[in-house]
């Protein structure tokens, strides 16, 4: 794989293909827009300043203005308890249901992302709307896909969770646990424990992680089933896990380089809120553009195999 040329031909087609660009904007506003931790912090600030006691120590600069004020949230709770067991059933359901579109909307996205990032034999750009169908065409699997890198650590931390019950209930349960002594032994069983278990299963995510990434390829490109877009994936990841590795390396440093470029436009966007937008244009454009390494790079894989 050569690297100099994989970055310059990825960076050839983003800059070319505008749409691709603005895929990766709207993929970070849909999944890593930054609204929602605007939301929790300014509730936060708020709060902190109506702590009487509460005292910002000297070397902390002065908290900006809270983005959603805490009265206004206390009023949206009265409205809601106002209905009695229904409203907040009804603000659960409405949550959930708000969640979940935008998780769609997420992955049809980064469907129309890697779309319109495959190059065509005849040299087409996929307009976005065209992409954006493929994705929408492909979505169901792609959310089977993104949910298979989860299982491991989600099987782990059960088993951690079950296995750190039996231990405390063992050592006399939580009363018995104000034994110093007790206490200590106990928490170096369940250390211990979450250790062995917990670093293969991490392991084993980010693998999966990776095979993801590349299922996400076939899924969309070759127009194949969740299960066999996966297992053609770790197929082809196997083949080639040097050059993997690789480019999750590069994918890292891409993804550093980015959340330094965007420090500023996201320190300032807590005081005018604006900003967001610059953090949103730089970080599609990394999110893009690393999106389309991986393309190119499994374009290049498959079809040295012959695939």
């Amino acid at each position: 794989m050569n690297v100099a040329s994989l970055l310059e031909q990825a960076a050839r087609i983003v800059w070319r293909q505008r749409n691709l660009w603005a895929l990766g904007v709207l993929f970070v506003a849909l999944s890593n827009s930054g609204l929602f931790a605007r939301a929790f912090n300014g509730w936060a600030f708020d709060y902190l300043r109506r702590e009487p006691g509460f005292r910002l120590p000297q070397y902390f600069p002065e908290l900006p203005p809270g983005l959603i004020p805490l009265d206004r949230v206390g009023e949206a709770f009265r409205a809601i308890n106002t209905l009695g067991p229904a409203g907040w059933v009804g603000f659960g359901v409405a949550s959930l249901i708000l969640l979940i579109a935008i998780g769609v909307a997420a992955i049809v996205t980064l469907g129309a992302m890697v779309a319109a990032g495959a190059e065509r034999e005849d040299g087409a750009v996929l307009s976005m709307s065209a992409a954006l169908k493929t994705g929408w065409r492909r979505a169901w699997p792609m959310i089977i896909i993104a949910s298979i890198p989860a299982i491991p650590l989600t099987l782990a931390m059960t088993l951690v969770v079950i296995a750190s019950a039996l231990v405390i209930n063992a050592s006399g349960g939580f009363a018995a646990l104000a034994d110093s002594a007790l206490m200590a032994r106990t928490l170096l069983a369940v250390i211990g424990f979450s250790v062995v278990v917990l670093c293969p299963a991490s392991l084993a995510t980010i693998a999966l992680q990776l095979a993801a990434g590349l299922a996400y390829r076939a899924c969309v490109m070759d127009g194949t089933g969740a299960l066999d877009s996966f297992r053609r994936a770790w197929q082809v990841l196997k083949a080639n896990f040097g050059s993997a590795a690789l480019l999750a390396v590069l994918h890292v440093g891409i993804d550093l380089g980015a959340g330094a470029l965007i420090s500023l436009p996201l320190n300032l966007s807590y005081v005018f809120l604006p900003a967001i937008v610059i953090v949103w244009l730089l970080r599609g454009a990394a999110r893009a553009f690393t999106l389309e390494l991986w393309t190119l790079a499994w374009q290049g894989w498959t079809e040295a195999k012959g695939d």
